[in-house]
């Protein structure tokens, strides 16, 4: 079921991403981020937890939406099942069911 969520509840929900992925890239590291959907709006993708990382705008542009983008899908989705980001998740549960609850549209 996808969510979308009221521009601050996505504020809020890329905070969260933010504090998960370190503040950074999680390909090359570099602290100047933006936050990808691994699904696309688009394409019927949430704006929740389990479906942004945090990249770069160099790796956003080359492995978001470069030649390779669905090998990168996978390896963006492989990232959020890691045991990692699960705990990660599992830890914020409160958290993420009062953003959604408050800023769903």
């Amino acid at each position: 079921m996808r969510i979308r969520l009221h521009d601050r509840g996505y504020k809020a929900m890329c905070r969260l991403v933010d504090l998960r992925d370190n503040h950074s890239c999680i390909i090359c590291g570099n602290p100047e981020v933006q936050h990808h959907h691994v699904v696309f709006r688009s394409h019927g993708g949430s704006d929740t937890l389990g479906n942004l990382v945090c990249l770069c705008p160099s790796c956003h542009s080359i492995y978001a939406h470069g030649e390779h983008k669905k090998y990168w899908a996978q390896q963006f989705t492989e990232y959020l099942e890691s045991d990692k980001c699960r705990t990660f998740e599992e830890g914020k549960k409160n958290e993420i069911k009062r953003i959604i609850g408050r800023y769903r549209r």
